[in-house]
């Protein structure tokens, strides 16, 4: 769908309201990265720009999500974490970071291939979307949260392209929930997991049940009929 002069003045005044927001809430960093994610509507060329702003309207759901984070069950203490569910909580974490290094790896790969395409005229747009799935191999756990086993029981769409593309965003440890809780305050989190504990319904007990987690790539190839 191509974008209107009307949604990008919803874009500009999205941010206008966006910056009192996080001004008032001395979400600094949050902005500067807005801004930095932004910056290129005013000279890239047309196509670029249209792509600016879906990703501003996709991505407006982990800014909403950081600005403001569920009370999460993680966060109803007291929960006790001996070291062998703190030692199964950071095998998790080490190994959802190992598929999040590979997904950004295919990430930039996807996107020259895709652009190719695009500069080609084989197609006239594309969109990536990211998926988080969550499972547990549990037939008791599953009924519980009235799932099929094989299905997941947890779902986000909060990763992001800019996410990936962003090293200080890629690499800073997202573990800012759990200060309170001795064992995990200094344990490094990846921003999948950072959803997991902190953006999620799950309670420990949840988390310490998850069997796998499958992180996705979603393309929208799109062709136009009225060209430019």
């Amino acid at each position: 769908m191509q974008i209107r002069s009307r949604t990008l003045k919803f874009v500009i005044l999205f941010n206008i309201a966006l910056f009192g927001l996080l001004r008032f809430l001395h979400l600094k960093k949050i902005w500067m990265k807005t801004i930095q994610a932004n910056s290129a509507l005013a000279l890239a060329p047309a196509n670029d720009c249209n792509k600016n702003i879906l990703s501003l309207l996709n991505d407006f759901g982990n800014i909403k999500a950081l600005i403001f984070p569920l009370t999460h069950k993680t966060n109803e203490m007291p929960f006790e974490l001996n070291s062998e569910k703190v030692q199964k909580i950071k095998e998790l974490n080490d190994k959802i970071r190992q598929e999040e290094l590979k997904l950004r790896q295919q990430y930039f790969i996807l996107e020259k291939q895709l652009n190719e395409l695009v500069q080609q005229q084989f197609m006239d747009d594309f969109n990536i979307d990211f998926q988080i799935s969550v499972f547990s191999y549990d037939d008791a756990f599953n009924q519980k949260h009235k799932v099929e086993t094989g299905d997941s029981f947890y779902e986000s769409s909060v990763l992001s392209p800019y996410y990936f593309e962003d090293e200080e965003m890629f690499f800073e440890n997202w573990n800012e929930t759990h200060s309170k809780i001795e064992t995990l305050a200094q344990m490094y989190f990846c921003y999948t997991m950072h959803d997991i504990t902190s953006h999620s319904h799950l309670s420990w007990e949840d988390i310490l049940a998850i069997d796998d987690v499958w992180l996705e790539i979603n393309v929208d190839y799109q062709f136009w009929t009225k060209k430019k």
